[in-house]
């Protein structure tokens, strides 16, 4: 429940957005008008616990609202979706034939220099554009990292396969 609070109050241009908007709907069923701030100070909520694994996306939405005792209740639903990290099987790379590059590194914030003499501005923008370039060459790494662990993998199939090593198979084809 003190999710749900924080989370409108957080988003209070859509609480009150959507209270405008129920307002203007239901204008003819009430006998004075109302305002965003009237309902505001008279508004309860309920929501059904539910027990959830965590991590999980959470969806809220305001089924139902209930006028009742001087209260604007308003009743929510929501809907739990397992947060989940889809990471595609590879093939055994446990094998000795595989060789694991380790030169691949993380950028640390902390390691970017910070001139005092530089305005934020400036600093920024040449940082943004040396950590894209950085991000870039990352992203090189890591795709020659895999490509180098598929050649091994197809590598170890051919031998597996023929017995023999690649190399060895072109120097016969070579020579006949």
């Amino acid at each position: 429940m003190e999710s749900l609070k924080k989370c409108i109050i957080e988003n209070n241009n859509w609480w009150n957005g959507f209270i405008s908007t129920f307002l203007q709907a239901s204008s003819k069923l009430f006998s004075k008008p109302y305002t965003v701030e009237n309902i505001n100070k008279i508004v309860k909520h309920t929501l059904q616990s539910k027990t959830a694994t965590f991590p999980v996306n959470v969806l809220l939405t305001p089924s139902n609202i209930q006028i009742k005792g001087g209260f604007f209740i308003v009743h929510w639903d929501y809907t739990c979706k397992p947060l989940v990290i889809d990471i595609p099987d590879l093939e055994d790379i446990s094998h000795p034939a595989y060789q694991i590059i380790d030169e691949v590194e993380e950028l640390d914030v902390d390691d970017v220099p910070m001139d005092k003499n530089t305005t934020e501005e400036t600093l920024e923008l040449e940082n943004s554009a040396m950590l894209y370039d950085k991000q870039k060459v990352k992203e090189a790494q890591l795709k020659a990292k895999l490509a180098m662990y598929k050649a091994q993998h197809q590598l170890e199939r051919f031998y597996e396969k023929y017995g023999t090593d690649v190399t060895d198979s072109e120097s016969e084809s070579e020579t006949d």
